[in-house]
């Protein structure tokens, strides 16, 4: 496909009581220096202010709000999905907001690469002023950034060049994608890590991919974030769930090259989930892990003994107490 004027751009902001940071979000896409095709924002049942900040945008002409009943991130953005018109898709969280060059950088890698399907881009974190100082130092402050930059002939490719820096944010902030690739088979999932779960399929089925390391997003690191919260059962169930779908997009790839992407994306996330099982002292699903695990006829024992022997053990002292009760 070739692009004889500026390609579209919809931008897809689901909100829930954000009443605090949605017009920094908002005025940071409405500054751009170019401007996005249109700016869908579907408040997710919102109980705060969220509402009535949303309002003083309604007169904007590229600015659509949908009101939705609370349903999660997820659908949220599927519902934003279903009314976006652009070539081309942009998802961005309300607390957080992308710099003024975003469109125009965007816009030029794509006339470029007129086939481009996918493009990743690098961001910058920062601290709410109210977030805890001495939570700060164990912030990876490098999470979002590129260490490789490049077109790569599919999404898999560009996924095994972003592993080798072993630095892979899957975050839906971080790219920009061909809005056709969104059918709807290919639909964020009502769970937490929605992000992790998605990428998979969504690189599976992209052709040409860029990585810039541009840094174009920021985002914001605060406390009461979905992403800040203790870790608990619905974690680990998104991890489980995410590995579960790349373990599916294996199943069904025939290229050598791209399955050893996915096996490695594979372990990274059963890692995940057998870590967020052990910090929220909950049991993993042992046979179902293995069940995979042996399909793919390789077993990492070391990540697995090095994940699984603490839990075992706090288990052991656990019944050893009721024993002893």
């Amino acid at each position: 496909m070739s692009f004889k004027h500026h390609p579209s751009i919809s931008v897809v902001v689901p909100a829930f009581n954000v009443e605090r940071y949605l017009e920094e979000a908002m005025d940071s896409l409405l500054a751009q220096t170019e401007k996005f095709h249109e700016i869908i924002v579907v408040n997710d049942g919102s109980t705060d202010g969220t509402a009535e900040r949303l309002a003083r945008y309604a007169h904007v002409d590229s600015v659509h709000i949908v009101h939705t009943a609370n349903q999660g991130l997820g659908p949220a953005r599927n519902e934003g999905l279903s009314h976006a018109t652009g070539d081309f898709v942009y998802f961005l969280d309300s607390d957080d907001f992308i710099l003024p060059h975003f469109v125009t950088t965007i816009d030029t890698i794509i006339r470029k690469n007129p086939s481009v399907d996918l493009i990743f881009c690098s961001g910058e974190i920062f601290f709410d002023p109210e977030y805890p100082s001495e939570g700060r130092a164990g912030v990876r402050r490098d999470e979002f950034r590129r260490r490789v930059s490049g077109l790569y002939p599919t999404g898999l490719d560009a996924v095994a060049a972003l592993l080798a820096t072993r630095l892979f944010s899957p975050s839906a902030c971080l790219y920009v994608s061909r809005r056709s690739l969104w059918n709807t088979e290919l639909r964020f999932k009502p769970i937490v890590h929605e992000d992790d779960e998605v990428i998979t399929r969504l690189c599976a089925r992209a052709r040409v991919t860029c990585i810039s390391r541009s840094a174009l997003y920021m985002r914001r690191i605060r406390a009461g974030s979905i992403m800040h919260t203790k870790t608990s059962r619905r974690n680990a169930a998104g991890y489980f769930c995410a590995l579960t779908s790349t373990w599916q997009v294996y199943a069904d790839t025939l290229h050598a090259r791209h399955r050893s992407v996915l096996l490695q994306q594979f372990h990274a996330q059963a890692w995940q989930y057998l870590h967020a099982c052990r910090r929220a002292g909950i049991v993993p699903r042992f046979h179902e892990l293995l069940f995979l695990l042996r399909r793919l006829r390789h077993i990492p024992r070391a990540d697995l003994l090095r994940t699984l022997l603490p839990l075992t053990f706090r288990q052991w002292i656990r019944q050893g107490k009721r024993l002893l009760a």
